[in-house]
């Protein structure tokens, strides 16, 4: 007989059976440090090369701490701040990244530093996804507010994190896209030698474009810099 656990771990599969990417949020993510501070970079290239690997490890460090999936995590800090470049109501300097307390005009939680900012993101996506304790001490201020469970996956998130009802499929396409270069960083990686280089030169993606059109110009900047072998700023 099928009891609530059984029916959420099925529907998990089948959605990550039909968008071929892990969108299950209480879960292990699979990109390492290295391919999600190119993927920031890439949105923005604005970004040192010691700022996005900062990002990116803090990230899985700080999910892995809940349990929490820390590719979700991240790509949605990358949609939420338009890959750290803000414009909207909340600035830079709150070192909020998942627009906590944003919302009817309000500029939302301010964080001391950028790891209490992450902290208080991967608590929040706990309380939605699960219903188990934290494990660090409870920075986020609107835990409590969130009803525990009511969003497993990235696309029941849609209505509830946000009000735009394709917000679950923007973090999809974003998923999708880390893994593809999750999986061209691995043959790059274990075939060409590391330079000592300052940056590499991709093109930025806008958040708001997440067509075909798009992920192929990602995909040709990725295959010219194999070629010359410009990746060793990740090292």
């Amino acid at each position: 007989m099928l009891n609530k656990v059984n029916i959420i771990l099925i529907f998990s599969v089948l959605v990550t059976n039909i968008y071929g990417v892990n969108t299950e949020i209480y879960s292990k993510g699979s990109s390492s440090a290295k391919t999600l501070a190119l993927f920031l970079y890439m949105g923005n290239e604005s970004l040192g090369a010691e700022q996005a690997n900062e990002f990116a490890n803090i990230y899985r460090e700080e999910a892995k701490a809940e349990g929490i999936n820390w590719d979700v995590a991240f790509v949605q800090m990358c949609l939420e701040t338009g890959f750290l470049k803000y414009g909207g109501l909340i600035h830079n300097t709150q070192n909020n990244y998942c627009g906590l307390g944003s919302f009817d005009g309000k500029q939302g939680a301010s964080f001391s530093t950028i790891r209490e900012g992450v902290r208080a993101h991967v608590q929040h996506l706990k309380a939605y996804s699960s219903f188990d304790s934290l494990n660090k001490q409870l920075v986020d201020p609107r835990f409590g507010l969130v009803r525990r469970g009511s969003a497993t996956n990235v696309i029941e998130l849609a209505g509830l994190w946000a009000e735009d009802t394709k917000y679950g499929h923007k973090l999809i396409s974003l998923l999708k896209r880390v893994k593809s270069l999750e999986s061209r960083n691995e043959v790059f990686l274990a075939t060409v030698p590391l330079l000592k280089v300052k940056e590499i030169e991709f093109n930025s993606i806008d958040n708001e474009n997440t067509g075909a059109k798009n992920s192929k110009n990602i995909n040709n900047n990725i295959e010219k810099n194999i070629e010359k072998k410009k990746i060793g700023w990740l090292g």
